[in-house]
């Protein structure tokens, strides 16, 4: 009893505030990741603690082509799950960017070679693909 009423009270008050303010922070991220808020993002990511919701925002940047700030994520939370999937839209994009190229190309054997890279770009997809599923089922069985 080394603390007075008045200060037990204050200390009860001082954790009801917090608790409040730690939910409002985490609605705030929330709305953020549902709205795709790309400003509101970046700037609570620094925030964020939880995995779960960094994987929604990893989802978010990466579905609006923020590969910058997914990568952000990824550093943050250097995890497997990740980074396959920031490498998988990476690669995708990868794959785009070599199919204009291919489009464009008039020599025939620069064209060829273009395509072996684009076909091994094609295989690390397919295989990232599989390895994030793999990843999503493993996280479903867990639950």
């Amino acid at each position: 009893h080394l603390l007075s009423r008045r200060q037990r009270q204050m200390c009860i008050r001082d954790r009801n505030t917090t608790n409040k303010k730690a939910l409002k922070d985490k609605l705030t991220i929330e709305q953020a990741i549902a709205n795709h808020e790309i400003d509101t993002m970046k700037t609570q990511l620094s925030f964020i603690e939880d995995k779960n919701t960094a994987l929604r925002m990893l989802n978010v940047f990466l579905a609006e082509d923020e590969l910058q700030n997914a990568q952000a994520v990824v550093n943050k939370f250097p995890d497997k799950a990740f980074q396959n999937r920031y490498d998988l839209k990476s690669t995708q994009e990868e794959l785009n960017e070599q199919k204009k190229a291919i489009s464009k190309e008039k020599n025939k054997d620069k064209k060829a070679n273009m395509q072996k890279n684009a076909d091994a770009l094609n295989d690390r997809i397919e295989k990232l693909q599989k390895e994030i599923k793999k990843d999503t089922d493993e996280v479903k069985n867990d639950k």
